[in-house]
């Protein structure tokens, strides 16, 4: 079963259930998703699907940001529980030390000696990690390596 029939047949079951924050959260992914393939005019693969899910996931993200700075601490909770939601359907995220390693591979292989390779490594490197890890978090960790702050 791919992705986008998972969302939907569990949307379906938190309907049956009455969980108000699933359904609900299930029924957004769905209009995103329905979206998208109407812009693309296609059926989405899971690669895409994946792209659409960290996107709303990073869009949650920020709003918890915003919540927690403005001290709506329910609304900060409201989005972490719609975080964890999401982030069911995703493929499971690499760890530092795993991004790490990584990095350090791909650094290896282009020979990578400091930030005028970054654009290089990174290229290499995120068709790799792609759904798997945030872009920021492995530049952040790239920079680090190749010395710069």
């Amino acid at each position: 079963m791919n992705i986008k029939d998972q969302i939907n047949q569990d949307c379906k079951n938190a309907i049956k259930a009455q969980d108000e924050l699933k359904s609900t959260t299930l029924r957004m992914l769905k209009s995103a998703l329905h979206n998208e393939e109407i812009k693309k005019q296609d059926e989405l693969n899971d690669a895409e699907i994946c792209n659409i899910l960290n996107k709303e996931v990073k869009k949650r993200e920020e709003a918890k940001k915003l919540y927690l700075q403005g001290n709506r601490k329910e609304l900060a909770e409201k989005e972490e529980k719609e975080i964890e939601i999401i982030k069911k359907y995703l493929p499971a995220q690499l760890g530092d030390d795993e991004i790490e390693k990584e990095v350090m591979a791909t650094i290896k292989t282009i020979g990578a000696s400091g930030m005028q390779d970054f654009g290089k490594v990174m290229k290499e490197l995120m068709p790799k990690l792609k759904g798997r890890v945030p872009g920021d978090k492995v530049s952040e960790i790239l920079k680090n390596k190749l010395g710069g702050s």
